[in-house]
């Protein structure tokens, strides 16, 4: 039932934050429409930097096999430690084989030990 009005707000709305909760609750749906548009928006350069972070939430909760890359990359150049916790979760919750060398190398990295502690649950995780 929600699906119609989602759509248009996420389509139509003229605030840019119901814009993109909307295709939040469409990407929990399943919708690739509200995927697409979490994804463009974390990209944007019109997108607060203060809000990137929120949608990057927004697509590992939703940890949709599509968005891999995206975590992929963070795994392997970011150094922020709410970066690379989403992107450990999210990998891990899609069981993206995929990341494993990502995952491993932060292992033998310099991160901090709760990082690489995550990172190996989700070698673990993944692998089983």
């Amino acid at each position: 039932e929600a699906r119609d009005p989602l759509t248009i707000c996420m389509n139509e709305d003229k605030d840019w934050g119901v814009r993109v909760n909307s295709a939040y609750g469409l990407a929990k749906l399943g919708d690739g429409a509200g995927v697409a548009m979490l994804q463009q928006s974390y990209y944007s350069e019109d997108t607060p930097s203060e809000y990137r972070l929120a949608i990057l939430g927004g697509l590992a909760d939703v940890a949709d096999p599509t968005t891999a890359p995206i975590f992929r990359d963070i795994l392997s150049g970011s150094k922020d430690m709410g970066y690379l916790l989403m992107a450990i979760g999210a990998v891990e919750k899609m069981k993206d084989k995929g990341s494993l060398l990502e995952l491993r190398a932060i292992l033998h990295s310099d991160h901090a030990p709760v990082i690489k502690e995550k990172a190996e649950a989700a070698i673990y995780t993944i692998q089983n």
